[in-house]
């Protein structure tokens, strides 16, 4: 019996082949000297095995031990593998009857357990030696008790698509109908859409007007904030004139102070200089007190002299409280000025908010109107 397991493929010109699932070692044993056979471009050909490379590949030779060269490429070839036992000894060949009997009773007990077995799977070793679960009878026959159940299913079903098919064309008078009505709908769909968007353009330019009317509204009341401001900047220099007003008195009092003060010491340097023509007088008359007086009169000369000091620095500070009183009295006149301006300007602000609030009650309050009211 030859071994024909896999494909094989040949190159022109080429020894060697090249197998696909062909395990020349492993499974067929393949060995110098054994015959095989293929059927290339319609030809036979018998040649024999010059070399084993490996579980895929053979180096061939023809009968006569020459090279095989392929007269052409090919693929995908069906082959065989005849042993040569000529060349075999009897230890071998008793081997590879025994592991072939073992295979064979492996194989026995595997399908007497597969016939037996209730499970839906069993394994069988292949002549390669890989396991494969495979389905068992009572599994193959739930398989069959399933596909005819499945088969009166189908039935069944193809009788209830018959009946409602005839079902659909009792029905496609309606089907057709509401068609027609599903068209109506969407007309009118169509229409209350256009509406609705005419409704959402009306709402978004109500939206705008609101929006203008707010805007008109927050800058009556930054303009009614800013008169706020004014009135409390009026009311500070209100406050401020009435303090000036305050030390320009205050000053005017120290000024007369200051002036008295210095009056006095004017009249006591008279009286000193007066004192001293008279103590001048005595001291011709009275030469022996003069020594004794001499001192008297240094002291009073000192006394003169810083008196005549007091009166300068006196006279100074008079000098400068009179500049500061002549600049609170300017301060006080710009004060008063600057106080008037901010009422004028109050009461024109007044009167533009009061143009502003009639013409907003009046609905015939516009951007340009604020502006030329209120300009920034």
């Amino acid at each position: 019996m030859a071994y024909s397991i896999g494909k094989i493929s040949v190159v022109q010109n080429s020894a060697v082949i090249e197998g696909a699932h062909t395990q020349f070692i492993s499974v067929a044993k393949a060995q110098p000297g054994d015959l095989l056979y293929i059927k290339l471009n319609e030809q036979d050909y018998i040649l024999q095995i010059a070399e084993v490379l490996s579980d895929t590949q053979l180096r061939l030779a023809t009968l006569d031990g020459q090279a095989f060269n392929s007269p052409s490429s090919a693929s995908n070839l069906r082959y065989g593998i005849v042993q040569n036992f000529t060349q075999t000894t009897t230890a071998r060949l008793a081997k590879s009857l025994t592991e072939l009997q073992a295979k064979w009773h492996r194989r026995e007990r595997e399908l007497t357990g597969w016939f037996a077995s209730t499970e839906d799977q069993y394994e069988i070793t292949n002549f390669l030696g890989q396991t494969t679960a495979i389905p068992t009878p009572t599994k193959i026959a739930e398989l069959a008790q399933t596909a005819l159940e499945a088969s009166d299913a189908l039935a069944d079903m193809e009788q209830a698509i018959a009946h409602n098919q005839q079902s659909l064309e009792s029905l496609e008078p309606n089907i057709a109908e509401l068609n027609q009505q599903y068209q109506q709908s969407n007309a009118l769909h169509s229409q209350v859409v256009i509406k609705h968007n005419g409704v959402q353009q009306l709402s978004q330019q109500v939206d705008e007007n609101l929006a203008q009317v707010v805007a008109k509204a927050q800058q009556i009341e930054s303009a009614r904030a800013t008169i706020d401001t004014q009135q409390t900047n009026v009311a500070q220099h209100a406050n401020t004139v009435a303090l000036d007003k305050t030390h320009s008195q205050a000053s005017s009092l120290l000024a007369a102070q200051a002036s008295q003060r210095a009056a006095a010491s004017k009249q006591q340097a008279i009286e000193v200089e007066n004192r001293a023509t008279i103590m001048h007088d005595r001291m011709v008359l009275r030469h022996d007190q003069v020594s004794q007086q001499a001192s008297q009169v240094g002291s009073l000369a000192e006394s003169i002299e810083q008196t005549a000091s007091e009166l300068e620095s006196t006279s100074q500070q008079v000098s400068q409280q009179s500049t500061q009183v002549s600049l609170d009295a300017l301060h006080s006149k710009a004060n008063a000025a600057l106080c008037a301006l901010s009422i004028n300007t109050l009461m024109q602000q007044n009167a533009n908010l009061n143009q502003a609030f009639t013409a907003l009650l009046n609905d015939s309050l516009s951007s340009q109107t604020i502006n030329q009211l209120f300009p920034v």
